[in-house]
């Protein structure tokens, strides 16, 4: 545990943008994981792929590359 006592401390951390992605249709321990992240990381935020749950590599993948195509345009363009 983080001498702070807040073992969401080192997520405070991260100084680069992320990005979350999450399934609607995933486990709810997801979206509650999800939501900690967004919660603790400056720069965070929650980029869900419609109609996928946990496996959306798998079962959505084109919806999961332009995800990430667009989140790193937005970085670039940000730097």
């Amino acid at each position: 545990m983080p001498a702070s006592g807040d073992p969401a401390a080192p997520l405070g951390a991260i100084s680069v943008p992320v990005m979350v992605l999450l399934g609607p249709e995933s486990k709810p321990i997801f979206p509650i994981s999800a939501q900690h992240v967004v919660d603790h990381v400056p720069n965070a935020r929650i980029q869900e792929i419609p109609g996928a749950g946990h496996a959306a590599p798998l079962t959505h993948p084109e919806a999961l590359a332009e995800a990430l195509l667009g989140f790193l345009a937005r970085t670039r363009q940000d730097a």
